[in-house]
């Protein structure tokens, strides 16, 4: 009896949690489809008529498909980066048994600690000096470096757990370092590869402080410096902000769908080993 009120205990608290979560989600989706007199009379009400002229509008008048570009290229290279190099430190850390390796490790998740807000001014003056300001390619390195030391936390994690055997026989049959990586270890690493890409392109594409200060001309904007733009400039038209909002959710809705099946194998496996 105790063990059935508490888990009908937490199960009500978690449908309370997944409550809060799904109203406002809701609310945001059924006014993209209504007009201002709609949304006036009943917020909570479904629209009269089912249209995508507000999703077109926002689109095309709101240029939002230019905006949704400059996103994808800077989400997508950083995501692509920070995989790809924190994956290599990681197998160099955790496989290759270099001297000084635990300095590394450490070093790496000193960069847990420090907050963004300290490194702006310096960051600032670097990308200046560097002709890195407002540039695609200057700000994916800025997320992809900001990114790594806990991608190579979880990367550590999951090469733990690979077998040295598994190595060892690759070395016996003449398999270069590189080669380990790269045909051996990357194919077992589905699991935390996912876990990387869903939570560090959901931060690339929803980062706003970086991207404020780093991508000051128009025509480099990403998509939440547009949205900031659009609610200023459609203040009074709630439904075409609300599509807006929608259009920039689809892309982090369709990352975690396509890559689910590993998610919470990774992000276990590669936290707590």
């Amino acid at each position: 009896m105790k063990n059935y009120i508490l888990k009908s205990l937490s199960n009500l608290f978690l449908v309370g949690i997944s409550f809060l979560w799904v109203v406002p989600l809701y609310s945001l989706f059924i006014t993209s489809f209504k007009t201002i007199s709609e949304i006036s009379k009943s917020p909570t009400a479904l629209p009269k008529i089912w249209s995508l002229r507000f999703y077109l509008e926002s689109w095309t008048r709101g240029n939002l498909s230019k905006f949704f570009l400059n996103s994808a290229k800077v989400s997508i290279s950083a995501v692509i980066i920070v995989v790809f190099f924190s994956s290599l430190a990681a197998y160099g850390i955790t496989k290759a048994k270099f001297s000084g390796y635990r300095f590394f490790y450490f070093f790496f998740i000193a960069g847990l600690f420090i907050p963004a807000q300290i490194l702006i001014i310096p960051l600032f003056h670097l990308m200046s000096k560097t002709h890195l300001l407002n540039t695609f390619y200057g700000v994916a390195l800025l997320y992809a470096a900001y990114a790594l030391p806990f991608c190579v936390f979880l990367f550590c994690g999951f090469f733990k757990g690979v077998p040295e055997e598994i190595i060892a026989a690759a070395k016996i049959d003449g398999c270069s370092e590189f080669g380990i990586y790269l045909k051996i270890i990357m194919p077992l690493s589905k699991p935390v590869i996912a876990t990387v890409v869903i939570l560090q392109f959901m931060w690339f594409w929803n980062e706003y402080v970086f991207a404020l200060v780093f991508l000051n001309k128009s025509n480099v904007k990403t998509l939440p410096l547009a949205l900031a733009q659009f609610e200023a400039a459609y203040v009074a038209n709630f439904s075409c902000l609300a599509s807006g909002i929608i259009i920039s959710i689809i892309p982090i809705v369709v990352t975690y769908i396509l890559f689910q099946k590993y998610f919470i194998r990774g992000l276990t496996e590669g936290a707590v080993k």
